[in-house]
């Protein structure tokens, strides 16, 4: 599977437009712990994707929803270090976006990463195939019986508290 991904560092000048951000799978937004104008840029960069995809979802009902991806980078340089893995997190779970730490340096957690994108927009993809199953199959329902409508609501309910529970560490879960 060949996905499209796209990074932002902070050297990037250019923006991403619709039809960018229509053509990829996912957004990597990495920044280096050593440096907090790194974060708030990668952050600041998160929030303009949101709502470019916001208004893509509106223009293209069916487009897949996105991967985002908060990477702290440069982990080897522990004394230099301003941002706490801590930060990061609470950051990944704030915005609802998972959360790796990697070092390019020393390689470590660089092929976990490669693997958890890959992972994510295949899972992203199922859910999206199962939602809209769900959507047609929950219009058949209702126009069924009101029981069927209680129960949609329930288990649409229980989905919502179940994503709650999910860490934003693990690349291999939505």
């Amino acid at each position: 599977m060949v996905s499209k991904c796209h990074s932002y560092f902070q050297s990037a000048k250019r923006e991403v437009d619709e039809t960018t951000f229509v053509s990829k799978d996912a957004f990597l937004l990495i920044y280096s712990v050593t440096d907090h104008k790194s974060l708030s840029f990668a952050l600041h960069k998160l929030e303009m994707l949101r709502r470019l995809e916001a208004k893509c979802q509106y223009k293209y009902p069916n487009l897949i929803p996105k991967v985002f991806i908060l990477v702290a980078n440069k982990i080897d340089l522990v004394r230099c270090r301003t941002i706490s893995p801590e930060e990061g997190r609470s950051m990944a779970d704030k915005y609802d976006v998972k959360y790796i730490e990697t070092s390019v340096g020393f390689n470590h957690n660089v092929d976990e990463l490669l693997v958890g994108i890959v992972t994510q927009i295949r899972l992203k993809k199922a859910q999206h195939q199962t939602e809209h199953t769900t959507t047609v199959k929950n219009f058949i329902a209702r126009s069924m019986k009101f029981t069927n409508k209680a129960k949609g609501f329930m288990d649409r309910l229980l989905q919502k508290c179940d994503l709650k529970t999910k860490s934003c560490d693990n690349l291999n879960v939505l």
